[in-house]
């Protein structure tokens, strides 16, 4: 059969279903960090494959997919370990690392708490 494979279009289709509808998982996590770097189609092809090594290796080795639920822990501390390696290569002191805001943004920012944890009376009598 000269084409496309029919497999290879479920895949994907499988794929686009999962980083546009399916809002859990890992592997809507990967969808998202991908799309985000290199545009949806490449996210859906990268997850296309993804799924098709999970479905290899369930059916070569017969074991379970275990989703991976601490996906975004992961990448997080990837990013703190790089952000560390950073502040130890540019020697910055804790001191340093102060940032500043703005009055406005600070007002907005107690604004917003007093929001979230008080009652409209209180915002009025601010």
């Amino acid at each position: 059969m000269k084409g496309r494979s029919r497999l290879a279009i479920a895949l994907r289709q499988a794929a686009n279903t999962i980083g546009n509808i399916v809002k859990k998982g890992s592997l809507h996590q990967f969808f998202k960090r991908i799309a985000y770097r290199k545009g949806t189609l490449a996210a859906i092809i990268a997850t296309a494959r993804k799924l098709a090594v999970i479905i290899y290796n369930m059916f070569t080795k017969k074991e379970v997919y275990i989703d991976q639920t601490d996906y975004l822990n992961k990448v997080r501390m990837t990013q703190l370990k790089y952000m560390q390696k950073k502040v130890d290569q540019l020697k910055v002191a804790p001191e340093e690392l102060i940032f500043n805001i703005s009055l406005y943004t600070a007002y907005y920012m107690l604004l917003y708490m007093m929001i979230m944890q008080h009652s409209v009376y209180e915002l009025c009598h601010f």
